[in-house]
């Protein structure tokens, strides 16, 4: 549950979201100052504020919503995990998969709120996996093996 949250956090706060919400408001603004020029009301620029407000703040609640229902659908509670880090390879198996990775595919990692990301070199959505997945040793090993690509 952490773990889905942290992931929906990373997803609603990248800074290309947060300056397009700004955006948003800012349109919503100039907007409402445009039809109280034309009308003379200030009730009509308070309601284009308000309306671009309830707009910004309902898209981010409902991809917030959609990021965790989509984390949490994909990892079920019980299912259990297993990870391991060789030299070159990182493996991921759980009961109906098994999967590796090489490391040469990611470009850094990022540890933040319960969950470890890390960031592919085709892709702009990183792999993320739990921190519990992911411990101290095998961190300061991808680490490692990251800064030997640079």
């Amino acid at each position: 549950m952490r773990y889905s949250r942290a992931v929906g956090r990373y997803v609603l706060f990248r800074p290309l979201r947060v300056a397009m919400a700004v955006m948003l408001e800012a349109g919503f603004v100039f907007a409402g100052m445009g039809a109280a020029a034309n009308t003379g009301t200030p009730v009509t620029f308070l309601g284009y504020v308000l309306a671009g407000a309830v707009l910004v703040a309902g898209s981010n609640v409902c991809l917030y919503a959609f990021a965790v229902w989509s984390v949490r659908s994909q990892l079920p509670i019980g299912e259990e995990w297993a990870t391991g880090f060789g030299a070159e390879k990182m493996l991921e198996e759980t009961a109906g998969r098994r999967s590796q990775t090489a490391y040469s595919v990611f470009t850094r990692m990022t540890v933040r709120d319960g969950a470890v990301f890390l960031h592919r070199r085709t892709s702009r959505s990183p792999y993320v996996l739990p921190v519990e997945l992911v411990p101290a040793d095998a961190q300061q090993l991808l680490s490692a093996r990251l800064s030997q690509r640079e």
